[in-house]
Protein backbone atom coordinates (compact mmCIF):
# COMPACT_ATOMS: atom_id res chain seq x y z
CA UNK A 1 0.00 0.00 0.00
CA UNK A 2 1.22 3.58 -1.71
CA UNK A 3 1.68 6.34 1.70
CA UNK A 4 1.00 10.01 1.40
CA UNK A 5 1.82 12.38 3.72
CA UNK A 6 -0.67 15.43 4.44
CA UNK A 7 1.52 18.37 5.89
CA UNK A 8 -0.27 20.72 8.14
CA UNK A 9 0.93 24.41 7.85
CA UNK A 10 3.67 25.16 10.04
CA UNK A 11 2.71 28.46 11.15
CA UNK A 12 -0.78 26.67 12.74
CA UNK A 13 0.92 23.95 15.42
CA UNK A 14 3.54 25.03 18.02
CA UNK A 15 7.44 23.78 16.96
CA UNK A 16 7.74 21.17 19.70
CA UNK A 17 6.61 17.45 18.58
CA UNK A 18 5.07 16.70 22.19
CA UNK A 19 3.91 20.18 22.86
CA UNK A 20 0.26 19.59 24.46
CA UNK A 21 -1.26 21.58 21.84
CA UNK A 22 -0.12 19.84 19.06
CA UNK A 23 -0.58 16.90 20.19
CA UNK A 24 -4.09 17.69 21.41
CA UNK A 25 -5.06 19.09 17.66
CA UNK A 26 -3.68 16.06 16.33
CA UNK A 27 -6.07 13.84 18.41
CA UNK A 28 -8.74 15.77 17.50
CA UNK A 29 -8.22 15.96 13.79
CA UNK A 30 -7.87 12.21 14.04
CA UNK A 31 -10.88 11.51 15.88
CA UNK A 32 -12.89 13.83 14.14
CA UNK A 33 -12.00 11.68 10.42
CA UNK A 34 -12.50 8.67 12.14
CA UNK A 35 -16.15 9.89 13.28
CA UNK A 36 -17.16 10.44 9.59
CA UNK A 37 -20.35 8.38 8.77
CA UNK A 38 -22.63 8.42 6.10
CA UNK A 39 -25.27 10.98 7.11
CA UNK A 40 -28.52 8.60 8.10
CA UNK A 41 -31.80 9.11 5.77
CA UNK A 42 -35.22 10.91 6.68
CA UNK A 43 -37.85 8.53 7.32
CA UNK A 44 -39.76 8.67 4.32
CA UNK A 45 -42.88 10.38 5.90
CA UNK A 46 -40.75 13.61 6.49
CA UNK A 47 -39.13 13.58 3.05
CA UNK A 48 -42.74 12.90 1.40
CA UNK A 49 -43.74 16.06 3.02
CA UNK A 50 -41.24 18.27 1.88
CA UNK A 51 -41.75 16.79 -1.60
CA UNK A 52 -45.14 17.74 -0.75
CA UNK A 53 -44.20 21.84 -0.84
CA UNK A 54 -42.27 22.02 -3.42
CA UNK A 55 -43.57 24.22 -6.27
CA UNK A 56 -43.64 22.32 -10.18
CA UNK A 57 -40.14 24.52 -10.75
CA UNK A 58 -38.63 23.22 -7.84
CA UNK A 59 -39.68 19.83 -8.99
CA UNK A 60 -38.20 20.05 -12.49
CA UNK A 61 -35.23 20.87 -11.17
CA UNK A 62 -34.85 18.19 -8.48
CA UNK A 63 -35.60 15.52 -11.13
CA UNK A 64 -32.74 17.15 -13.19
CA UNK A 65 -30.42 17.30 -10.25
CA UNK A 66 -31.59 13.38 -9.38
CA UNK A 67 -31.11 12.52 -13.31
CA UNK A 68 -27.52 13.62 -12.58
CA UNK A 69 -27.33 11.07 -9.80
CA UNK A 70 -29.07 7.82 -11.35
CA UNK A 71 -28.03 7.90 -14.84
CA UNK A 72 -24.57 9.57 -15.38
CA UNK A 73 -23.36 8.46 -11.70
CA UNK A 74 -24.84 5.56 -10.77
CA UNK A 75 -25.40 4.13 -14.16
CA UNK A 76 -22.81 5.42 -16.11
CA UNK A 77 -24.74 6.53 -18.70
CA UNK A 78 -22.14 9.34 -19.95
CA UNK A 79 -24.62 10.62 -22.99
CA UNK A 80 -27.02 12.19 -20.42
CA UNK A 81 -24.23 14.49 -18.92
CA UNK A 82 -24.75 16.80 -21.99
CA UNK A 83 -28.41 16.73 -21.62
CA UNK A 84 -28.96 17.90 -17.64
CA UNK A 85 -25.40 20.15 -17.77
CA UNK A 86 -24.98 23.69 -19.33
CA UNK A 87 -22.42 23.94 -21.78
CA UNK A 88 -21.23 26.85 -19.62
CA UNK A 89 -21.67 25.32 -16.26
CA UNK A 90 -19.40 26.55 -13.50
CA UNK A 91 -17.53 24.33 -10.87
CA UNK A 92 -17.12 25.69 -7.57
CA UNK A 93 -15.03 23.64 -5.15
CA UNK A 94 -15.30 24.65 -1.82
CA UNK A 95 -12.76 24.31 0.69
CA UNK A 96 -9.05 25.42 1.17
CA UNK A 97 -7.34 22.71 -1.43
CA UNK A 98 -9.88 20.97 -4.32
CA UNK A 99 -7.45 17.97 -3.95
CA UNK A 100 -10.37 16.10 -5.39
CA UNK A 101 -13.03 16.63 -8.55
CA UNK A 102 -15.92 15.05 -9.99
CA UNK A 103 -13.58 13.26 -13.08
CA UNK A 104 -10.74 11.93 -10.28
CA UNK A 105 -13.21 10.45 -8.48
CA UNK A 106 -15.56 8.62 -11.45
CA UNK A 107 -12.30 7.47 -13.31
CA UNK A 108 -10.65 6.03 -9.55
CA UNK A 109 -13.62 4.75 -8.52
CA UNK A 110 -15.63 3.50 -11.70
CA UNK A 111 -18.15 1.51 -9.05
CA UNK A 112 -19.15 5.07 -7.56
CA UNK A 113 -22.70 4.73 -6.63
CA UNK A 114 -24.64 7.65 -4.68
CA UNK A 115 -27.61 7.86 -2.58
CA UNK A 116 -29.14 11.32 -1.93
CA UNK A 117 -29.58 11.74 1.90
CA UNK A 118 -31.50 15.05 2.17
CA UNK A 119 -33.10 17.30 -0.43
CA UNK A 120 -33.33 21.00 -0.09
CA UNK A 121 -35.09 22.57 -2.83
CA UNK A 122 -35.52 26.65 -2.76
CA UNK A 123 -35.81 28.31 -6.35
CA UNK A 124 -33.06 27.49 -8.81
CA UNK A 125 -31.49 25.99 -5.94
CA UNK A 126 -30.91 22.19 -5.46
CA UNK A 127 -29.30 21.01 -2.16
CA UNK A 128 -28.63 17.57 -1.59
CA UNK A 129 -26.62 15.50 0.70
CA UNK A 130 -25.29 12.39 -0.54
CA UNK A 131 -23.73 8.95 0.50
CA UNK A 132 -20.98 7.73 -2.09
CA UNK A 133 -19.49 4.71 -2.41
CA UNK A 134 -16.89 3.08 -4.27
CA UNK A 135 -13.77 0.97 -4.94
CA UNK A 136 -10.40 2.02 -5.58
CA UNK A 137 -10.06 0.59 -8.91
CA UNK A 138 -7.68 3.18 -10.55
CA UNK A 139 -5.23 5.73 -9.95
CA UNK A 140 -6.21 8.65 -7.21
CA UNK A 141 -3.79 11.14 -6.63
CA UNK A 142 -0.97 8.95 -7.37
CA UNK A 143 -2.33 6.17 -5.39
CA UNK A 144 -1.99 2.98 -7.05
CA UNK A 145 -5.57 0.81 -6.68
CA UNK A 146 -5.72 -0.25 -3.51
CA UNK A 147 -8.97 -2.18 -3.70
CA UNK A 148 -10.05 -0.06 -0.49
CA UNK A 149 -13.78 0.00 -0.18
CA UNK A 150 -14.36 4.22 0.35
CA UNK A 151 -17.03 5.70 1.70
CA UNK A 152 -17.94 9.78 2.03
CA UNK A 153 -20.20 12.16 2.78
CA UNK A 154 -20.62 15.79 0.94
CA UNK A 155 -22.87 18.23 0.40
CA UNK A 156 -23.62 19.47 -3.00
CA UNK A 157 -25.72 22.61 -4.59
CA UNK A 158 -26.66 22.99 -7.45
CA UNK A 159 -28.13 26.00 -9.21
CA UNK A 160 -31.27 24.77 -12.52
CA UNK A 161 -31.95 27.31 -15.03
CA UNK A 162 -34.11 26.15 -18.07
CA UNK A 163 -33.72 22.81 -17.35
CA UNK A 164 -29.88 22.72 -17.41
CA UNK A 165 -27.73 22.56 -14.49
CA UNK A 166 -25.72 25.80 -14.16
CA UNK A 167 -23.23 25.70 -11.43
CA UNK A 168 -22.46 23.18 -8.30
CA UNK A 169 -21.06 23.52 -5.45
CA UNK A 170 -19.09 20.65 -3.31
CA UNK A 171 -17.76 20.19 -0.33
CA UNK A 172 -15.72 17.19 -1.04
CA UNK A 173 -14.83 14.73 2.34
CA UNK A 174 -11.34 14.92 0.80
CA UNK A 175 -8.96 14.20 3.81
CA UNK A 176 -11.74 11.12 4.80
CA UNK A 177 -11.78 10.35 0.76
CA UNK A 178 -7.72 9.98 1.15
CA UNK A 179 -7.18 8.32 4.34
CA UNK A 180 -9.10 5.73 3.07
CA UNK A 181 -6.60 5.40 0.11
CA UNK A 182 -4.10 4.65 2.37
CA UNK A 183 -2.82 8.40 2.91
CA UNK A 184 -1.68 9.34 6.48
CA UNK A 185 -1.56 12.72 8.79
CA UNK A 186 1.95 13.36 9.78
CA UNK A 187 2.42 16.78 11.88
CA UNK A 188 5.03 19.08 9.61
CA UNK A 189 8.83 18.57 10.81
CA UNK A 190 10.40 20.94 12.78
Amino acid sequence: MTHKKLNFPQMLLPHTPTHPLRLGLLALVILSLTACQPIQALPATQSAAAASLETPLETANKAVVQRFYEEVVNKKNLEVFQEVFDPNMVEHILGITPYITDTVLLAGLPDLHLTVDLWVIKGDLVTAVVTASGTHQVAIMDVAPTGNKVTFSQIDIWRVKDGKITDVWHNFASADILLQLGYTLVPPAK
